[in-house]
């Protein structure tokens, strides 16, 4: 199976990674580019595809509640609500997610293994910034690869230091935008050759692909059966 990171960007060039180099793509360019895939493909895309009205209050939805006010998160690593993403619109004309009411024909979600089966294009959600975090918690605190003065730095000492994990293969990543494609290919990698070492957190209602750690899983499950949770995501 071919797998593709995506890191999109409705404002400048996508930067697509497939375990080999990087490309560029405008929204057009890479609209034809995923058109052109066949059905033995895993796209890992950097950006939210998914929502259940059920529990949808339309601006958070579940994942993205808990790692916002459930877990302290370092400075450079970003959960947005869905509601205040910018990927929405192009998302949506690229991929066809997320939507409402239409799915696209060629284009499956993917929120367990089995479902690496369907033969279809299959799409997962991903995000970079909270794997890397969870890599590299016990070892940094500071994020800030993409903003601020010092992000150049700060992204080579990332970079260097997944080298040491052997999370990154031994080859040059000279943006941010370049690690995150990176990084979302990485975690379809794991989940295709090596699955115990991710972990889906989320359903229907939202998810991320994101490496495995036995803690978060355990805090999403207690936060799914908090008061407050009930009250804010209705059925959750």
């Amino acid at each position: 199976m071919k797998i593709y990171g995506i890191d999109p960007a409705p404002r400048k060039d996508n930067v697509v990674f497939d375990g080999k180099s990087f490309q560029k793509y405008n929204v057009e360019r890479l609209k034809s580019f995923i058109e052109s895939l066949d059905k033995d493909t895993l796209i890992c895309w950097d950006a939210p595809l998914s929502f259940d009205m059920k529990t949808f209050n339309f601006y958070y939805r579940p994942v993205e509640y808990f790692f916002r006010y459930k877990k302290k998160l370092p400075p450079g690593v970003s959960v947005l609500p869905i509601a205040g993403c910018s990927h929405w619109l192009m998302s949506e004309y690229v991929i066809g997610y997320p939507s409402l009411y239409c799915k696209r024909e060629d284009i499956s979600l993917v929120l367990k293994r089995e479902d690496l089966n369907i033969q279809k294009i299959k799409l997962i959600e991903v995000h970079p910034a909270l794997a890397i975090w969870i890599w590299l918690k016990g070892k940094r605190e500071n994020f800030q690869y993409k903003k601020g003065e010092n992000k150049k730095e700060i992204l080579k000492e990332i970079v260097d230091e997944l080298k040491e994990l052997k999370i990154i293969k031994d080859m040059k990543i000279n943006i941010d935008d370049e690690l995150d494609a990176y990084i979302s290919w990485k975690l379809g990698e794991m989940f295709l050759n090596t699955p115990y070492k991710t972990m889906i957190l989320g359903d229907e209602s939202g998810y991320f692909l994101l490496p495995f750690d036995e803690k978060i899983k355990k805090d999403f499950e207690t936060f799914k059966g908090e008061k407050n949770a009930k009250q804010v995501f209705g059925g959750y």
